[in-house]
Order: structure tokens, then sequence, then C-alpha cells
């Protein structure tokens, strides 16, 4: 699926939007989630669209779709801690939750918490799940 991010500046699963407006192919199951996570932010483009511009990228890491499986099921159909990189602080809401819920925390914590409140979880401030030190 072609995804576009109107907010650019973040890597989410190797696939990296750069720019506002950047337009990236990325595995369906990936796209769904990311447009219910984020709904505004990303937006399906079909294949016949013209292209957004000089923001249209194709996945940061290739290598990542070299099975030729793109529904992602051979991985678990998730996103894991390894391919997910931290979004800067100055990152926005929708980046930081899609971050949040692909390192584990549980979806209701990340739907509920405030962007501040995720930012500090993985940036040594106080925990958004009791006992955890992740983020410490």
């Amino acid at each position: 699926m072609l995804l576009r991010k109107h907010i650019g500046g973040c890597t989410v699963a190797g696939h990296e939007w750069a720019e506002d407006g950047a337009v990236v192919e990325v595995p369906d199951e990936l796209g769904t989630e990311l447009m219910a996570i984020a709904p505004g932010d990303y937006e399906h483009v079909l294949e016949d669209e013209p292209a957004a511009g000089p923001g249209d990228q194709a996945p940061a890491d290739p290598s990542s779709s070299d099975t030729g499986d793109s529904s992602g099921q051979g991985d678990g159909g998730g996103s894991s801690e390894e391919d997910v990189k931290q979004p800067n602080k100055a990152a926005s809401a929708e980046d930081w939750s899609a971050y949040a819920l692909a390192q584990g925390l549980p979806e209701d914590v990340v739907l509920n918490a405030t962007r501040k409140a995720i930012v500090d979880h993985f940036n040594d401030g106080p925990s958004l799940v009791e006992g955890s030190t992740e983020g410490k």
C-alpha cells in the first residue's frame, strides 16, 4: 500500500517519511494500523494518483522487503522494537503514539496518555506503566 504522511520526519518499521507529504510503500497491515492510530496524518494513496512531488520516497530499508512477503506475517505481523526508531522529542503526538505501541505499551495506556507523558516515558521521565523501568 502507498501511504502519504502529511507531517513528515519519522521512521516506522523501517519506512521513512523524511518530509511532509512523503509517500512510502508499506505492507497493507502496517498501513491500516498507522491510519487507525493517527487518523488524518496518514492517507492511503492509490497507485494511479499523481505523486506528491519531491517528498515521495521508497522504503528506508529495501532489504526489509527482499523476501517477497509484504504481509508482515513472517515476523508476527507487527513491528518490533528493532525496526522502529524513536522519534525526536519535537515529533507529533501521532508519531509518539505509534512508537509507544510498537514498543509494547498497552493500547489503553497510550490512548489515554498525553504526548508529553509518552515523550517523558521514553526519555528518563516518569513511567506510564506502574512498575516499568523502561526509558529509565
